[in-house]
Order: C-alpha cells, then structure tokens, then sequence
C-alpha cells in the first residue's frame, strides 16, 4: 500500500472514531464493553489456536533464552531493555482510567479499580499472547522479513496458513480499532480538562460541551485532528511514520479497555 492510500485509510480511521465519540457516551460506553470480552476472547482464540494447530512449535530455550541482535552493539542487557518496551507501552494504558474519572459513577473507587484491573490484566493476558506467538514461530527470518511488514502477522500465516491466518488478524484488527475509539476518548477528555483550567490556546472552545450530546465535540475533533497531523509527514519520509508509532504506540491493548467502568459525562465545566 502506497503512502497516500495509508495516509487515507488513517483519515477515515480517524473520522470513524470522531463521529463514535461524537454521537454520545452510551455508545463509547457500549463499544467499551464489548470492546473488552473481545480483547479477552480474542487472545484465548489467537492462543489455542497457536497452540493446537501448528505442527511444530519453537522449544523452552528458544523461547526463554534466545538473543538476537540486531541493534549494533554486542550488549544482551540493551537488548532486553528494549524488549521490555512493549510491556511498558502496555502498562502506561492505565491512565485512560485516570483521563475518564470524571464520567465515571463512584469515581473515588471505579476509578483507582480500573487502573488496578487494566494493569493486571493486560500483564496475564499480553504475557500469555506473547508465548503464544514466540512458540509458534516457523520461521525467525522469514517472520523478520515478511513482505506483510508486521512480523506477527507472518507468525499466524505460517502456523496457521493463510486463510485461517487472514481471519485471526480481522480479530487484531477489530481490537485496534477499538483501541483507537477509547484513545480519542482519553485524549478529547484530556483537552476538556486541560482547556477548562485555561490551558490550552482557544479553550473556551474546546471545553464547551454539546447541550444533546453531552460529549467536548470540539475535544474530540481536536484530538482526531492532531492525530492527523502527527501522520502526514509519512507522505513525506517513511521513516517518520515508526517515529510516531514508536512514541505513540502506547500499549493499545490495554488502553482500549483500560476504565473498565460505565462511563457517564455529567457536563460539568
């Protein structure tokens, strides 16, 4: 796929999730928990299926103590500290929780719950999902250099062959796009919070709330919009694209179900 037609999916993407997040909290709040059982069953599907159909699977030491390096210098310690990055991206997904408190019934409780329950789980799940793909790689270098350019997603190829492949990655794709409603509701909250104590430019607009809706519209929008932003230098420099994702790709995971709670705007400014 070409720069442009990334950049075009990423737009309607994003305006997807700006009219989900604009039309009110019910349906955020609906998606939200459903959201949650398919990121819980998607794993277990993902998972069994990795376990029970390949034919062959990598072995303990391989999985537990193999290093590969690729970054240039000849240190295991950087290696594993680079590792452990996408469980860190993971565990930050907690702050949705604390972004959504204020539309949250019982916030004093639901709130601090939520940040407990969003660490734990994605700590046993994203660990279990991990092992689940380690072990059944086929092939280390073929994964690395997959034409699809998403080694996980040549992992499920090659265990599971490409028709079975194809439809374990619709489960991926389906809790990404989850994950991106939930973060264009953290971040529109943000906003509202921040503009609310003046301080952001303009934040008599940006924390006014709609009187149907009861949701910051202009929030939201302003958060899909930067989010925009942030993509367009990729029709520009490939290389700029893996530096947004790499500061942004924030443990989706956990963040597209991290409050665990019903959500409610009450509309206070």
């Amino acid at each position: 796929m070409t720069p442009g037609r990334t950049i075009l999916l990423f737009a309607g993407i994003l305006v997807l999730h700006g009219l989900l997040n604009t039309f009110g909290v019910r349906i955020v709040a609906l998606l939200n928990s459903i959201s949650v059982w398919w990121h819980v069953l998607g794993v277990a599907v993902i998972v069994g299926a990795l376990a029970f159909v390949p034919d062959r699977h990598q072995s303990a030491s391989f999985v537990f103590g193999e290093f590969v390096i690729n970054t240039g210098w000849g240190s295991g310690v950087y290696v594993v500290l680079l590792g452990l990055l996408m469980a860190q991206y993971t565990f930050t997904g907690y702050d949705a929780s604390a972004h959504m408190t204020e539309e949250t019934h019982d916030a004093s409780t639901a709130g601090p719950k939520g940040i407990v329950r969003s660490i734990w789980t994605s700590w046993i799940a994203g660990f279990v999902l991990l092992l689940g793909f380690t072990f059944a790689i086929q092939s280390y270098e073929g994964a690395l250099a997959s034409p699809t350019g998403a080694p996980p997603a040549q992992i499920l190829l090659d265990a599971l062959g490409a028709t079975a492949g194809k439809q374990l990655l619709l489960v991926v794709i389906g809790a990404q796009l989850f994950c991106g409603m939930a973060s264009v509701t953290a971040n529109s909250r943000m906003i509202y919070a921040f503009s609310r104590d003046g301080a952001l430019p303009f934040s008599r607009v940006w924390h006014t709330v709609s009187p149907r809706t009861r949701t910051p519209v202009a929030a939201v929008w302003l958060a899909a919009g930067g989010a925009l932003l942030l993509g367009l230098p990729y029709l520009i420099n490939v290389a700029a694209y893996a530096a947004v994702t790499s500061i942004g790709g924030r443990g989706t995971w956990a963040a597209g179900r991290g409050p665990w709670v019903w959500w409610r705007w009450r509309g206070s400014a």
